[in-house]
Parts: C-alpha cells; sequence; structure tokens
C-alpha cells in the first residue's frame, strides 16, 4: 500500500461508499473506489468495520430497541468531529 495519504480522495470514496456498498456506481466508479480501497489502509479498515456492522446489525433482533448510552454518543460525535471532520 502507499505511503501518500490524501485526504481530498478519502473523502470522495467516503461520499460514494454508500453506493459501493449498495452496488450502485457504474463500472468505472467501482473500479477507481477499489483501487483507492487497495492503496489506502485507513479506507479500506473503515470499509472493512463498515461491513461487519451491517453483519453485525443485521443479527441483532429487531423487536428490541438499542441504546447508546448518552455519554457514549457524546464522545463519539465529538471524536468524529474532531478526528475525521465528518459532522
Amino acid at each position: 500500500m502507499s505511503e501518500h495519504h490524501d485526504c481530498t480522495d478519502c473523502k470522495r470514496i467516503f461520499e460514494k461508499l454508500s453506493e459501493y456498498i449498495d452496488q450502485e456506481l457504474d463500472q468505472e466508479e467501482c473500479l477507481v473506489f477499489e483501487e483507492h480501497i487497495r492503496n489506502c489502509r485507513p479506507c479500506l479498515e473503515f470499509l472493512e468495520t463498515l461491513h461487519s456492522t451491517i453483519k453485525l446489525s443485521k443479527q441483532l433482533d429487531t423487536q428490541e430497541t438499542y441504546r447508546i448510552p448518552r455519554d457514549v454518543s457524546l464522545k463519539l460525535h465529538e471524536f468524529l468531529k474532531k478526528e475525521c471532520k465528518l459532522l
């Protein structure tokens, strides 16, 4: 994997993530996405984590409601704002 890390590319990939997972990207966009993932460890790890989260969420009993404790939710939001600049 490449040592060079361009966050601009990562942000573009992040914007297409849902479409990629739902297999809605055209072939060219899909190839660009997959090339980036092969060469960007943070994006690869994020994608793998997201796949695991989706898989686990499908295993939950849909009749029960699960809530994240407020303090955990606040810490998560602060982390995302600071580290990922996504919110």
